[in-house]
């Protein structure tokens, strides 16, 4: 108790300095040639992951000088703001244009007070080609592109998003919307903190409430609760001494250990009053409790942790480092169980503490009685279950795996953002086609240009991008400037003189460049996307690539959709795959746990049917709701699986043991019903309450997860209550 209470005070120290980690780069499989491709270009080429682009809408026209003007204002604004190497927009850029004195640039907005600006809007719009990224074709949205300094610490990021939030509310007029890659992982950041710590307030409401209709005295309610909180900080607290950040699913933790540790407490605790009501004193009865159900919450608790650890499988750090902390949180839960299970139980103001709530043992009997009433019904049971399996196994194919990519709590600012830059802006997905030259040749040979430009202009004309941006445009606004009589977008026609004339030219004006490589041998182009869907993305990038591999010639260039969009696509898809071994070895491991234990094949079989019909329906029934099967949601098979076992162990394992104490099949069964039963009732209230917590959540991934879990333990119950004892007097009777 002393140990127990000493690393509760040295984690309770740290727990307020637990960090969450929202790095989207965590997301993406280790050693994938994909990544290894964009972070071989990212090394060449500056990547957008920097960049911010701010939205302004003024729904007349953007073409207005007071409008105008405040723009300005918020633009000196920002560019004042520490860690912002720049901002962008039509206030502060310019084209070139052939002069008698050279080129001159001149600019595309000025505020003047003699000059309507809705006067530059013709030249504006004549360049529509290059100034969409800056103003949309309706004229009502200005974009501001605002460059982050590269290689800031987290919280140099947060500063500077808040500081930028900051100068947005001193124009409380101007209607702003925000978006980029730095913007996405702080705001989530943000919003997985909060939830972290209203999860756990969640999470202690419900287990008050429940436990309150479990137990009838206060002291079981509180000892428990006091179980779970020693856990979580103990648990919390290593994890901020081990310097290891909460993930993306870290809210999943006070869920994970309050299941795990109040079901033990619970089974420990009915055993335990079973003990007393026999006439023993309170240390023998301690005794057989711990001798008994001791081992099987060890099994349950190692099974538990096994369907968390195979999750270390995964190509991702994220789904590993959580499989590893989750596991961890597991083993450390079931320790401090048993470690103070003997404060709890032990001592004559301890003596009845773990009664029972008289409402629940009434409720419970009742249960029970209903349900020994189905086994009247062998045939029409067995049936329903066969026909909701076939149902299921046909709803799987309907399994929705077309994901968005992201997914944003409705309730956010966020939220609003990226359905701005979805309807308003073409999308908020970056696309990305890399075209890459062989040994020995570059990309701005004129024949290679003239490819190109054909290129271009067929990314430009299809419907889903928008805002194009590649190395091309550069030689077109250099070509107009010296030739204008003679241009023409859909032709560029260069010798090489003007190709090395028109590279020197903006190779000096241009300070960072996101879209070509000095040797010229990488050229990027770059468009905004829908969130169509990842199949519906595919698919047009297939077909995309494929085109354009019919405009190149292989022998001396090579082209690859690429970005951090798809590569999260990819990933994406990789740990979908990835569901099913990590199941399978779940499967695997558990099955030889219970033949080691049970040393009984029958009873294994019957304990792997038991369990492996409730992720069956439930996978039929995420099918038939189209639920998306997520990449946050792909452990919900292997998670449920074995945390459903964990109550046909306990009914198993009474089972077997009365068996060996001479009872018959029948009596067995009966005995292990109506111990273990309770347990499993009231153990089940706690999973379904725990994870109905998870509904809660912001994020569609752990909502789902939530909802998916609360079935899984429905379906578990029914399997273990209803099924197994039919199972076992029709089918396993002779072999148990």
């Amino acid at each position: 108790m002393l140990l127990v209470m000493s690393l509760t005070v040295l984690a309770g120290l740290k727990i307020t300095s637990i960090s969450i980690n929202t790095d989207f780069s965590q997301f993406l499989p280790d050693n994938d040639p994909e990544y290894n491709f964009y972070k071989e270009i990212k090394s060449e080429i500056q990547d957008d992951e920097f960049l911010l682009v701010l939205g302004i809408e003024n729904k007349g026209s953007v073409f207005n000088k007071v409008f105008i003007e405040k723009v300005k204002a918020l633009t000196d604004s920002l560019k004042r703001s520490e860690d912002i190497n720049g901002v962008k927009n039509l206030t502060n850029i310019s084209y070139p244009t052939n002069s008698f004195l050279g080129i001159v640039n001149i600019p595309y907005l000025e505020i003047k007070d003699s000059v309507d600006i809705a006067t530059y809007k013709k030249k504006i719009m004549q360049d529509f080609e290059i100034t969409q990224n800056f103003v949309n074709r309706e004229g009502t949205i200005l974009l501001s592109w605002i460059e982050l300094k590269p290689g800031l610490e987290k919280h140099q990021n947060q500063l500077i998003l808040k500081r930028i939030d900051q100068i947005r509310a001193e124009f409380p007029t101007m209607k702003t919307f925000l978006w980029g890659r730095k913007y996405l992982e702080i705001t989530l950041d943000d919003i997985m903190s909060h939830e972290v710590n209203r999860f756990i307030l969640w999470v202690l409401l419900f287990l008050l409430i429940s436990l309150s209709l479990i137990f009838k005295k206060p002291r079981a309610i509180i000892s428990s609760i006091l179980l779970v909180a020693i856990a979580f900080i103990i648990f919390a607290g290593s994890m901020v001494y081990l310097n290891r950040p909460f993930g993306i699913m870290s809210n999943l933790f006070p869920t994970i250990i309050l299941i795990v540790g109040i079901s033990d407490i619970i089974h420990l605790s009915i055993k335990y009053n079973i003990e007393i009501d026999k006439g023993l004193k309170a240390k023998e009865a301690l005794y057989n409790t711990i001798k008994q159900v001791g081992l099987a919450i060890f099994i349950t608790s190692f099974t538990t942790a096994v369907g968390f650890y195979v999750l270390y499988v995964s190509p991702m750090k994220v789904l590993r480092d959580f499989g590893l902390e989750a596991g961890s949180a597991v083993i450390l839960t079931f320790v401090i169980t048993l470690l103070l299970a003997p404060v709890f139980f032990y001592g004559k103001a301890n003596k009845n503490q773990f009664v029972l709530n008289r409402t629940f043992e009434k409720f419970s009997d009742k249960l029970f009685d209903k349900i020994k009433g189905f086994q009247n019904y062998t045939a029409t049971v067995l049936i329903t279950y066969v026909i909701l399996i076939l149902i299921a196994f046909l709803g799987i194919f309907f399994i929705n795996t077309n994901n968005r990519q992201f997914s944003i709590p409705d309730d956010s600012n966020l939220k609003t953002d990226y359905y701005f830059f979805e309807e308003q802006l073409g999308g908020s997905r970056s696309f990305e086609v890399v075209l890459q030259a062989k040994d020995g040749y570059v990309l701005n040979d004129p024949n290679t240009l003239e490819r190109l430009n054909i290129i271009h202009n067929y990314l430009d004309s299809l419907p889903y991008l928008h805002a194009l941006k590649s190395p091309i445009l550069y030689y077109r606004t250099m070509h107009r400037a010296f030739r204008p009589a003679s241009y023409d977008s859909t032709n560029l026609v260069l010798d090489m003189p003007s190709i090395i004339k028109y590279g020197n030219y903006f190779n000096r004006i241009s300070r960072t460049n996101y879209l070509f490589n000095k040797k010229q041998t990488i050229y990027k182009f770059n468009a905004r996307m829908k969130d169509l869907g990842r199949h519906e993305v595919k698919t047009i990038n297939d077909e995309i690539i494929t085109h354009i591999n019919s405009l190149i010639d292989p022998a001396r260039t090579k082209a690859k959709i690429s970005g951090m969009d798809v590569l999260f696509d990819h990933a994406h898809q990789q740990r979908i795959n990835n569901m099913f071994l990590g199941l399978l070895i779940a499967v695997i491991v558990v099955s030889i746990t219970l033949g080691l234990i049970f040393k009984n094949l029958a009873m294994t079989v019957l304990a792997l049917i038991l369990n492996i019909v409730p992720i069956i329906i439930s996978a039929g029934i995420m099918g038939f709701t189209n639920l998306e099967l997520r990449s946050g949601t792909s452990i919900i098979f292997t998670i449920g699986f074995v945390i459903a076992v964990d109550n046909t162990i306990h009914l198993l394992s009474k089972f077997q043991l009365e068996r060996k104490r001479g009872l018959t099949v029948e009596m067995a069964l009966n005995h292990a019903i109506q111990e273990c039963g309770k347990a499993i009732l009231a153990t089940s209230i706690i999973l379904f309450g725990g994870f109905s917590v998870l509904m809660f959540s912001e994020f569609l991934e752990i909502y789902t997860l939530g909802l998916l879990m609360i079935l899984v333990v429905f379906i578990a119950l029914s399997a273990d209550l209803i099924l197994a004892p039919i199972l076992i007097l029709k089918w396993f009777k002779k072999y148990l």
